[in-house]
């Protein structure tokens, strides 16, 4: 993390000293000389001022304004950073003006000018020279915090210690104070001593009155708790300072460090939400650059390839960068591009931006060789990762350009050398234990090249030589590992099977009774891989038992046996925030909940689904989904809400047919008959040519007519159902709600042909036996 220097050696208390003389009423040229000087100074034009200042003692040495004009073009010196012209002036004035109101000033300002130029001893004596006695707090607390500055500039830091807290100490809310407190914050981190340098910087924020110091020291506290290790304290600091909004500079580097604090938590989704909700804090000339640096090495370490891209090449994209800022983004997006398999593109940056660059030789290098072997470039490959060895040989990439180098000789043929590097790769030895070794070594790298037949005759030989050697775990569970990959799934099975049940002690029992039911699954013994998943603790490896819960998920899906299934997904979904469960099972799962009437689970299981939306197609879903369960659950407002949002997002999707349906439903229930309406002739008049909604609208127009009782209308739209579609449920009931409303009308004849309908072509529909004895009624 960049610190950032919150003050220069020139603090708050030791501002602008010089003030424009009083108006006259009548025109003296001394004060117009005067007044026109202080000008100047005050516009920050100090040459100018500084000459003006010297031309008026020149002209008037006498002047009773003569030592105003003095310590003025001290002042002038002083602030455009001349501090040998500005101290011999200060000096001066102390000589000829020591009962002036100014001559402490003058002291402490002399005391500065020395300190600028590393002269301490003079420093020193400029500022002892100022007696204590009788001396105003004010001047006091001054006095005590220019000597800190002294003994801190000549590195006696227990000195500055001693200054700093006696001027901490007098009024502690001035300036003075709590810059002081915060400077001993400062000596305290840099010694190492994080606790002290803590308290210092909370003291200076309880008693700090305006946002600028509480920003800085709150900032301070940030980035001890940064240093110390405590990046979530670290980050929640960043944000209060970013909150506090004290100082643009400030803030943006709060922000930085703030996501780069939630980096190192780790908390990469957190870093990303927060750089776009911080965008407007953000300028191409501030800290734009390390956020989205740090965003993009986020979106890396979620496997957002695409998006870390983006936000790498956004980076590179901003003006005046350093080129140490070039490098780093290169660095990362070298290592995005190869983890997101454009080889070809990492070869080529690697070559447009590393090139003749020393400090990215041996990973340039590196990542080129890698890239070429897998473009099957393996000449290519073989002379780079040959190059990277003989030149570097401690690279710290060693280990993966000799295993790389074996792969390429052997890519091109030559199996002799790449076997001679494959031993050099695992070391072998000539006594029984080093031949021990290398033969656990050899079953190591076969099985990694996936050499499974060689790997396993290895194994065997190992377990039969060696039976209570301390890998023999390890050897094992690497054999059962590969018989099941190699389609062995007996084998596997019996191999894993005496781990589980008799090797008690080997640390991977708990991923052998996992792959156990693993290849149970894989050799189509479903019941017992379900019951071997079962017995995968919660608590132990919350890997495994997450793989468990989706393995067994799967089988269950596999079954059709849906409900089985969403219990053991909306157990992965509750317990485990980072899931890789994609955003189409949450609203799969949504959807199933609905259809069992499980409305709860709909909500709780979409309120989890929000962080992987990425889509508007997805948001329509979730919209619909949730509104949907909240109208089942009878929160009409909450689920128009939820409708409103699926109509208002731009897709081709279904659900917006299906919102205006339930919107309309939702308006009946509220007795909002109008807007229901008008929500119906939408659907009818923008998805006429979609059968199942204007099923379903027409049906819904026939019951809102009805219930504002305009029934032969209601009756109309009810037999449009009836008469062209050909649906289990909406066709008979449709016809028995028209029957209804002929017997209230007194067409009883219509209601007779609607009931008999009915019961010829309804058979099995839920109306059949009313509408039996309806008709039976009509004709008694």
């Amino acid at each position: 993390m960049k610190p950032r220097l919150a003050f220069s050696i020139i603090f708050v208390f030791l501002t602008l000293a010089v003030q424009p003389a009083a108006a006259q009423n009548q025109v003296d040229p001394q004060f117009e000389k005067i007044d026109f000087a202080n000008g100047l100074f005050q516009r920050g034009l100090y040459d100018m001022a500084a000459s003006e200042y010297r031309e008026f003692i020149r002209q008037n040495p006498d002047s009773p304004h003569t030592h105003e004009a003095l310590f003025g073009m001290a002042e002038s010196y002083f602030f455009n950073k001349n501090y040998e012209r500005a101290g011999q002036h200060y000096k001066e004035y102390t000589l000829q003006f020591a009962n002036r109101d100014k001559i402490q000033l003058a002291r402490l300002r002399l005391g500065q000018c020395h300190i600028n130029q590393q002269q301490f001893d003079a420093a020193l004596e400029a500022v002892n020279a100022i007696s204590e006695d009788g001396l105003e707090e004010e001047w006091l607390q001054k006095k005590y915090h220019v000597l800190a500055q002294v003994y801190e500039a000549r590195g006696d830091t227990d000195g500055a210690v001693e200054q700093y807290q006696k001027a901490a100490l007098i009024d502690p809310s001035s300036s003075t104070a709590l810059e002081a407190t915060i400077k001993l914050g400062d000596i305290y981190k840099a010694r190492g001593e994080h606790a002290a340098a803590v308290d210092a910087f909370q003291r200076a924020t309880v008693n700090a009155t305006d946002n600028a110091f509480k920003g800085i020291a709150l900032y301070k506290q940030a980035e001890t708790a940064f240093l110390s290790g405590d990046y979530e304290v670290s980050a929640d600091l960043f944000a209060e300072v970013v909150d506090l909004n004290p100082d643009k500079a400030l803030v943006e580097d709060a922000v930085s460090n703030l996501l780069l604090a939630l980096f190192n938590v780790p908390a990469y989704n957190a870093v990303i939400k927060r750089a776009e909700h911080y965008q407007d804090k953000l300028t191409p000339g501030g800290r734009l650059f390390d956020v989205r640096y740090v965003t993009a090495r986020s979106l890396k370490q979620l496997n957002q390839y695409d998006a870390a891209l983006a936000e790498i090449d956004l980076a590179l994209s901003l003006e005046g960068l350093a080129a140490d800022q070039k490098n780093k983004a290169v660095d990362v997006k070298v290592e995005i591009l190869f983890l997101s398999r454009k080889y070809a593109d990492v070869i080529e940056l690697i070559d447009e931006s590393w090139e003749g660059q020393e400090e990215y030789a041996e990973k340039g290098m590196f990542f080129k060789a890698e890239s070429e072997y897998s473009l099957a470039n393996f000449e290519a490959a073989h002379g780079l990762y040959a190059q990277l060895l003989e030149k570097y040989p401690a690279t710290e990439y060693k280990s993966e350009a000799l295993y790389g180098l074996a792969h390429a000789k052997n890519a091109l043929g030559k199996e002799a050398e790449a076997a001679a590097l494959f031993e050099e790769y695992f070391a072998s030895a000539d006594d029984e234990g080093k031949k021990k070794e290398a033969l656990f070594n050899q079953i190591l790298l076969k099985s990694k090249v996936k050499d499974y037949d060689k790997a396993i005759s290895d194994s065997l030989e190992f377990i039969k030589a060696y039976p209570d050697d301390k890998n023999i775990g390890r050897v094992r569970f690497l054999l059962g590992s590969m018989y099941s990959e190699t389609k062995q799934y007996d084998q596997a099975i019996a191999t894993f099977e005496q781990i589980v049940q008799r090797d008690l002690e080997n640390p991977k029992r708990l991923e052998s009774m996992f792959l156990l039911a693993y290849n149970l699954q894989l050799a189509q013994r479903l019941d017992d891989a379900l019951a071997f998943y079962r017995q995968v603790p919660k608590g132990e490896d919350a890997a495994l038992y997450y793989s468990a819960l989706k393995n067994m998920a799967l089988i269950h899906l596999d079954r059709q046996e849906y409900e089985k299934a969403i219990l053991l997904l909306k157990e992965i979904i509750e317990t485990y925030d980072e899931n890789d469960l994609k955003i189409d099972m949450y609203l799969w799962i949504a959807e199933k909940s609905l259809e069992a009437k499980s409305y709860n689970t709909v909500l709780a299981v979409l309120k989890k689904a929000e962080s992987k939306l990425t889509t508007d197609e997805d948001r329509q879903a979730l919209a619909y989904f949730r509104g949907a369960a909240y109208q089942e659950q009878g929160q009409c407002q909450s689920a128009l809400t939820e409708y409103d949002k699926v109509v208002n997002i731009e897709s081709e999707r279904l659900f917006v047919p299906k919102a205006y349906l339930g919107m309309a439903r939702c308006l009946m229930t509220i007795n909002h008959i109008d807007a229901a309406k008008a929500v119906l002739d939408t659907v009818l008049l923008s998805y006429a040519d979609e059968a199942e909604i204007s099923l379903k609208a027409r049906f819904q127009m026939g019951s809102l007519l009805e219930q504002k009782e305009q029934l032969e209308e209601a009756a109309k739209f009810y037999m449009l159902v009836a008469v062209l579609y050909n649906d289990p449920w909406y066709s008979p009931e449709s016809l028995f709600r028209a029957g209804k409303i002929f017997e209230q009308l007194d067409k009883l004849n219509d209601a007779r042909n609607v009931y008999q309908e009915i019961i010829q072509l309804y058979t099995k529909s839920h109306r059949f036996n009313e509408a039996q004895k309806r008709l039976a009624a009509l004709n008694s």
